[in-house]
């Protein structure tokens, strides 16, 4: 929880929300948010080791 609330954490979960919600919004689209995913995970990755 810690980790989510870094600055590069906020940042990531927020584009992650974004994209999803960009998503979500379209009931046809490729995008899947995998590299917004991929960024917030390394952020919180990076942060717990």
């Amino acid at each position: 929880e810690h980790c989510e609330q870094t600055e590069k954490g906020v940042k990531a979960r927020e584009r992650l929300e974004l994209c999803d919600a960009r998503v979500s919004s379209r009931s046809e689209t490729e995008e899947q948010c995998t590299e917004e995913l991929f960024d917030f995970l390394h952020a919180r990755d990076h942060c717990v080791s």
